[in-house]
């Protein structure tokens, strides 16, 4: 609903690729969570990331140690393991990284 209402609204295309990435990411997400739960938290650092790189350039990778600490507070508070939160990277970054620079 959100991505139809950016559209009718004319919204810039960098926007709408970031709502494409940020719907296709949830989708393989869901998928990948109802077999194995990974950090959604980590997902959506590693994957705003790499928009931001993508969109910024590399300065933004200066924000890397960042996941870090989400991922190392996810495991400390009791809510992943510590595979759980790299592997909840790896949407965020992968497909979320590609649907962006593809629908840009």
């Amino acid at each position: 609903m959100g991505g139809l209402l950016l559209y009718g609204l004319g919204a810039p295309a960098e926007l709408m690729a970031l709502e494409a990435a940020m719907l296709v990411t949830l989708g393989c997400l869901g998928i990948v969570t109802a077999v194995w739960k990974v950090s959604v938290h980590t997902t959506v650092s590693c994957g705003g990331l790499v928009v931001l790189a993508i969109g910024q350039g590399a300065w933004a990778c200066l924000g890397l140690p960042l996941i870090g600490l989400i991922g190392w507070s996810r495991v400390r508070v009791g809510a992943h393991t510590p595979a759980q939160t790299v592997v909840g990277s790896l949407p965020g970054a992968a497909i979320g990284g590609l649907v962006f620079a593809c629908a840009r």
